[in-house]
């Protein structure tokens, strides 16, 4: 098995929050798609699954959201994360 490559997960999620901040929100939302289920600390976790929440908001992409954040906050109460 593959060690899972924290340092690129975290470049690949600073350079979406970039975007995110510069208003590509497009290529943030590519960008975040990619690296939404790779193995990642949880605090990078959290910060990549709210930036991904808010893309979406700001791109009108309520189906998305919703079926995003279902099944995410989900996956947290069973991990036992109460955040």
């Amino acid at each position: 098995m593959v060690e899972p490559n924290y340092d690129l997960v975290r470049a690949q999620a600073q350079l979406a929050f970039l975007f995110e901040r510069d208003a590509k929100y497009a290529e943030a939302q590519d960008l975040l798609q990619q690296i939404i289920d790779a193995p990642m600390p949880l605090e990078v976790r959290h910060r990549v699954a709210e930036t991904y929440a808010r893309v979406l908001r700001l791109r009108n992409k309520w189906s998305e959201l919703d079926h995003f954040l279902d099944p995410y906050l989900e996956r947290l109460k069973t991990e036992g994360d109460s955040e």
